[in-house]
Parts: C-alpha cells; sequence; structure tokens
C-alpha cells in the first residue's frame, strides 16, 4: 500500500529526465542528494525492495500509467533540509 500512497495522478512536479538510453542498467544506477553542495544522500537503485518491473505491475491495477509518470520509493535516510536551501540530484 506504500506504494499507493506516493504514486497517485498528479502528485509531484519534477525537473529534466534522464534519456533511458544513457541508462546502463537502471537496477544498478547510483543516486545521490546534495543540499547546497554538500552529498547528503548516496544510495544505488539496487538496493530497490522490489525491481522496476514489479513497481509497475502493481501500482499499474490501480492507476493508468502514463509516459513521464515518476515513482516514488523513498529514500534511505531523510537529508534535513529547510527554507532557502538549493537541492540538487
Amino acid at each position: 500500500s506504500w506504494c499507493l500512497f506516493k504514486n497517485g495522478e498528479g502528485m509531484m512536479p519534477v525537473s529534466d529526465f534522464i534519456e533511458k538510453d544513457k541508462i546502463k542498467d537502471p537496477h544498478n544506477l547510483n543516486l545521490e542528494l546534495k543540499v547546497n553542495g554538500d552529498v547528503k544522500q548516496a544510495a544505488n537503485t539496487s538496493s530497490l525492495y522490489y525491481k522496476i518491473p514489479q513497481l509497475i505491475e502493481y501500482t499499474s491495477q490501480y492507476f493508468p500509467i502514463n509516459e513521464g509518470d515518476v515513482f516514488l520509493t523513498g529514500t534511505p535516510t531523510m537529508a534535513p533540509v529547510k527554507d532557502g536551501d538549493f537541492l540538487e540530484a
């Protein structure tokens, strides 16, 4: 059910996407979050509990999935941020 609460239609605006042909393996992708230039989170998609096809299959039973939709799966730890912080991902 956690997946359902994070992936409703129109839930989150985002910036540019990385083109999928530039990602060699989506199940082994390093991700990082910087706050004001300092790395606050670093993780790899290999640690996802569910693989991407499983997320799509499960979620599509409840919501229509469209090109450009984003699946929010959570973070390993929460990086504290405050008003005015500059975030880079």
